[in-house]
């Protein structure tokens, strides 16, 4: 199942938009909650995935230089009982995040996880054909 979210914000005064797709096994409606930040040379992704705890765990990938594709697999909490609710997410996931801008593809991906919680934030440069050059003038 393919699910989209299309965002619109104002951060100082500039729109920002950016969609996020979502790329769960059939018949799932989880989305992941993350936050998206822009630094002005880096995007920053905080990103909540249940039972991920190590960043080895997460593949990364883009489809162009504005889609960032974050795949991996949750794993199944195993307890003691019978289960009465489950909403956390199993299995294999994608989710893919289209940026405002592009982002530098030759540069490595940071990513760490956020110590006591299931959260990991990625850092991700942006090219440098985003920012503002000075022109000289005759």
């Amino acid at each position: 199942m393919i699910m989209g979210l299309y965002i619109l914000i104002m951060y100082k005064k500039k729109t920002i938009s950016f969609t996020v797709e979502y790329r769960n096994k059939p018949g799932s409606t989880w989305q992941p909650y993350y936050n998206l930040y822009d630094d002005s040379s880096h995007f920053i992704i905080v990103l909540c995935l249940p039972s991920i705890t190590n960043k080895d765990e997460i593949k990364l990938f883009t489809e162009g230089e504005e889609n960032i594709i974050i795949s991996g697999e949750y794993k199944e909490l195993d307890f003691a009982g019978s289960i009465l609710k489950k909403s956390i997410p199993v299995g294999d996931f994608e989710y893919v995040i289209t940026l405002p801008s592009k982002i530098e593809l030759t540069s490595k991906v940071k990513i760490e996880k956020i110590e006591n919680s299931n959260m990991f934030k990625f850092v991700i440069k942006k090219s440098q054909e985003n920012k503002r050059i000075k022109l000289d003038v005759e």
